[in-house]
């Protein structure tokens, strides 16, 4: 099945940022333990057809397990949903026992949902026959997303930016402005990129509209296209292996 940009997308804001996944966590009651670092691990789960057995994001929180500085202390599996699949009740559970077992630690499994009815729809628990044995995801969808209007705050957390852009953008007004003003403290060249993923993001909405006008107004990003034009452009997200940790 060919994997589309908004989901790429998605899987490329997370990998960007793995420590966004662990603070959606928090927010929604997960209890994280302390951790020095954050790093994207190998969503290889073991299995020859890789499209099949592959989450789309794999972070593992190390920290200070006896004598080991760097543990395992959990992981995250993030996964990006755009449509209601029942083959993903399936194939969930798998993901979050082999990362489980390769390192031996607990795991939690994180939904990404751009769309409300969609998350609504997977916020169910996984019963896998064993008495007692269910996963519950833990799912994030618009509603659990917040509203970023404060451009520093944007330029503090520019992939929060963008999931907020495209969960509220084409609703509130001074999102778009925040993304389009925010990333101005940060490098350039990401922050072409993450304006990219929001015009893709906002396909065929108010929000996607009002974000290349406001484009217009910079020469640096006037020549953006649409969302669709820049994503082929933009070749792969870059991924910085490390990240540091943060405490609850």
């Amino acid at each position: 099945m060919a994997i589309t940009p908004e989901h790429q997308i998605y899987a490329g804001l997370f990998s960007d940022a793995p420590d966004m996944a662990v603070a959606f966590l928090r927010d929604l009651g997960v209890e994280v333990p302390k951790y020095d670092r954050s790093e994207l691990t190998s969503c290889d789960l073991g299995h020859v057809d890789p499209v099949e057995r592959r989450s789309d994001v794999a972070i593992m929180l190390r920290g200070k397990v006896g004598d080991d500085p760097f543990g395992s202390l959990m992981g995250v599996v993030v996964e990006a949903q755009r449509d209601e699949k029942e083959r993903k009740r399936f194939t969930w559970p798998e993901y979050v026992s082999a990362l489980r077992s390769k390192n031996e630690c607990p795991v939690t499994l994180l939904v990404i949902c751009p769309r409300q009815h969609v998350a609504d729809w997977h916020d169910e628990p996984v019963p896998l026959g064993h008495p007692g044995f269910v996963l519950r995801p833990i799912v994030l969808g618009p509603d659990r997303i917040p509203v970023l209007t404060d451009p520093e705050e944007v330029g503090r957390q520019p992939t929060l930016g963008v999931l907020s852009a495209a969960a509220h953008g084409p609703a509130e007004p001074d999102v778009i402005k925040a993304l389009h003003s925010g990333p101005d403290s940060i490098d350039p060249e990401m922050a072409t990129k993450y304006i990219g993923y929001a015009l893709n993001l906002l396909t065929d909405s108010t929000g996607q509209r009002a974000l290349e006008e406001v484009n217009l107004t910079r020469p640096s990003r006037a020549g953006l296209g649409d969302g669709a034009q820049l994503a082929g452009r933009m070749g792969p997200s870059i991924r910085p292996p490390l990240w540091g940790g943060r405490d609850a």
